[in-house]
């Protein structure tokens, strides 16, 4: 799958999804900064199993 990051939310996300729809056929997954901070979130609150251990360097913002 290819992606189409983007630092725009609202109407400037809708526009680049326009964009995928028309000229791309639905082929790009578009991703905005707001999505970005979402998975980075979710990799933090990460619970490891079976003794592994997570430690991130540094939280990063976006």
């Amino acid at each position: 799958m290819k992606y189409l990051w983007t630092e725009d939310t609202g109407a400037g996300l809708h526009f680049w999804k326009l964009v995928d729809q028309l000229f791309f056929d639905d082929k790009l997954s578009v991703e905005s900064k707001g999505s970005n901070q979402g998975l980075l979130d979710a990799v933090l609150d990460l619970e490891m199993k079976n003794g592994a251990v997570f430690t991130p360097r540094r939280r990063m913002k976006i």
